[in-house]
């Protein structure tokens, strides 16, 4: 009895001490066993780790020493690709530095403390963690980094630090950011740094900014309303390009330049006032804002470049300005009348073959009808209309070059899914050291 008593006591501490340091899989460390997976230099007295094992795994705390010397420094990739098992991660004061890609593709990795002695954050530094939920950034930190948080599909909140003055190009590319407050000191915001953040459903954005870069907020899809600042000039070219839930746009009197796409395929987007400070609207920058109700340009001045108000429909276009009526082109039933140098001959071109002469507003500039060109699909309107007409027809080389809305809504989806597809297969192969 005594035996089987001693048996027991010694099985149930052997469990104790177990649970102790797994729980449900998820692993502890002592700071002995996590430095067995670290490889490290030390130069100067500080200790800068260079590698991680793939084996580590669970809730990692980095020790602030090693061998008694601090441990100042995260290397270049010093956990990317391969510890994709890691779920937390704590990294002491002592560091100081953190070198690019540092976390990239740490998959399973949910909440990350940063310390408050971290002052400059590394390009790329937690890119593709896709679990990632948590993370502080620094107070001290004055710039968020190109693809910093890029491909975090997981990270739905994130607080910005006041003294933030830059945020780089892509840093939040492709997360699930709701809503986020930008800084008032911010004054630079780089190309696609929020875009494809399609939970995203408002911004305002601070006086200091004055340029809106190419596809800053490009697919945000459920992105409904922007606060523009008062001091803003020029927006970039596709910079709120597929932004389908977008439906109030007020622009600001210091905007000179709307830039190519800038706000194509807005498919919510009602009305479009363009200011008298604006001396230049893009190629294609409201192509298929199909619900548009009113476009005024106030500047008659201004250069609008082709394409800029290219409708698929025009049925609820309703207030439209004398000038802007030159540039408006719809292509139901692909209608499109071209002259000998490809530019749109008219004013408007509607969908009814049988009031289309009356209705197709020809300029004196321009040559005669019977030299235009006609372009279109084969079988199509277009087509019937030039061969009845001996016009010079010339038919799409693909379908779908003017694509429906849906069309183009699920081949976003289409993009965003293979895109997670392919991640997944990388995580497998690292997984299986295959990578």
């Amino acid at each position: 009895m005594k035996s089987l008593k001693k048996s027991v006591f010694v099985f149930m501490t052997i469990a104790v001490i177990a649970c102790l340091f797994t729980v449900c899989g998820v692993s502890a460390y002592a700071e002995s066993d996590i430095t067995d997976y670290l490889t490290y230099e030390i130069n100067d007295g500080n200790v800068t780790i260079t590698y991680c094992d793939s084996a580590i795994s669970g809730d990692i705390v980095i020790p602030d020493t090693i061998e008694g010397y601090p441990v100042t420094t995260i290397g270049d990739g010093a956990f990317a690709d391969y510890c994709v098992n890691i779920t937390s991660l704590v990294i002491p004061e002592s560091i100081t530095k953190i070198g690019i890609n540092a976390f990239y593709t740490c998959v399973n990795m949910k909440t990350v403390v940063l310390p408050e002695s971290l002052t400059v954050l590394p390009s790329g530094i937690f890119g593709d963690c896709w679990s990632l939920e948590n993370v502080n950034i620094p107070s001290g930190v004055k710039s968020i980094p190109n693809s910093a948080f890029a491909g975090c599909h997981s990270l739905s909140e994130i607080s910005i630090p006041a003294g933030v003055i830059s945020i780089k190009s892509g840093a939040f590319l492709g997360t699930a950011i709701k809503e986020i407050c930008l800084p008032e000191g911010l004054q630079e915001i780089g190309e696609g740094a929020f875009s494809n953040c399609y939970k995203l459903e408002q911004i305002n954005i601070p006086d200091g900014v004055k340029i809106i870069d190419g596809s800053t907020f490009s697919r945000c899809l459920s992105l409904e309303k922007i606060d523009f600042p008062n001091e803003l000039t020029e927006i970039g070219d596709y910079a709120f390009e597929c932004c389908y839930s977008l439906s109030n746009v007020v622009l600001p009197e210091t905007l000179k330049k709307i830039g190519n796409g800038s706000f194509s395929y807005c498919l919510s987007l009602d009305e479009i006032v363009i200011p008298k400070s604006v001396t230049e609207v893009g190629e294609y920058a409201f192509d298929s804002c199909n619900n548009l109700k009113k476009i005024c340009v106030e500047n008659s001045s201004a250069k609008i470049g082709k394409g800029a108000f290219a409708l698929t429909r025009c049925e609820l276009l309703v207030d439209v300005d004398e000038l802007v009526k030159s540039y408006v082109e719809c292509y139901d039933n692909e209608i499109i009348l071209r002259d000998a140098d490809g530019f749109v001959i008219g004013s408007e071109a509607y969908p009814a073959p049988k009031n289309l002469n009356k209705m197709i507003k020809f300029k004196s500039s321009l040559v005669p009808v019977e030299d235009a060109i006609m372009y279109g699909y084969y079988d199509s309107t277009a087509h019937n209309y030039a061969k009845s007409n001996n016009l010079r027809f010339v038919a799409y080389e693909y379908q779908n070059e003017y694509a429906t809305d849906i069309v183009s809504y699920l081949r976003g989806l289409l993009d965003k899914y293979i895109s997670a597809f392919l991640k997944f297969i990388y995580m497998i192969k690292s997984l299986f050291g295959m990578a």
